[in-house]
């Protein structure tokens, strides 16, 4: 059970970040202190299911791949998407 929810969770993730890079020109990824958040114990299991730090490599990689550049540090957790004019 625990195998089949990560692979959802990476499929989900492939296909969020998927579908950012293609269809927002701008990405703009927020730092937050997630080590402070995680104090909180009513936001911790949540955010710790999150995958930030999976989100943010997969988004590194795949507006590498479709030619965007990406800057971010390690303790990103929130981001901001701005559509693409072309589409």
């Amino acid at each position: 059970l625990k195998k089949h929810i990560a692979e959802r969770r990476r499929d989900n993730l492939h296909k969020l970040t998927t579908r950012l890079v293609k269809d927002y020109d701008t990405i703009v990824v927020e730092n937050l202190s997630v080590k402070n958040m995680m104090q909180n114990h009513h936001l911790s299991a949540s955010i710790a299911n999150a995958s930030w730090g999976t989100l943010i490599s997969q988004l590194k990689y795949k507006c590498a791949w479709y030619g965007f550049v990406m800057n971010a540090n390690k303790k990103i957790t929130s981001l901001i998407a701005f559509p693409s004019q072309n589409g």
